[in-house]
């Protein structure tokens, strides 16, 4: 259509942008900046380069999402099981915890719940109390 597409990297149209942030703000200076005589224009991205920093970003999502299931797993384990609570659970975490450290207690419940979480992946049933609390 007889347009030459040109892409100017953020950091040079910031020093033009005119109060606060907003669509029509961001326009006018990106039109103002796209008039500099010494304005410098970066490269599009290649194909290859939106692959690479997607993957990071997934890299980087499954990174967050470990350490929110550490920290989830850490206040479920100690915020549900209480020392005033008398059930067989509980029982069996606070003596490991009052043996071990909190780390090592939290490895033990996973491994004890791995082979349930495990059964019910598997099968896609979902989690009945009835059944586990009957032996």
């Amino acid at each position: 259509m007889g347009h030459t597409v040109k892409v100017i990297s953020p950091q040079f149209v910031k020093p033009f942008v005119k109060g606060q942030k907003n669509d029509g703000n961001d326009a006018e200076a990106i039109a103002i900046a796209l008039q500099q005589p010494t304005m410098r224009f970066v490269p599009p991205r290649s194909i290859e380069q939106h692959v690479i920093q997607a993957l990071h970003r997934a890299r980087q999502r499954l990174d967050n999402h470990r350490s929110a299931n550490a920290a989830r797993a850490w206040g479920t384990l100690f915020s549900r099981v209480s020392k005033k609570k008398t059930d067989r659970f509980s029982t069996w975490v606070n003596s490991v915890h009052e043996r071990r450290d909190h780390t090592q207690a939290i490895v033990a419940v996973a491994n004890k719940n791995a082979p349930i979480i495990w059964v019910l992946l598997r099968y896609e049933t979902a989690y009945n109390r009835q059944s586990t609390t009957s032996h």
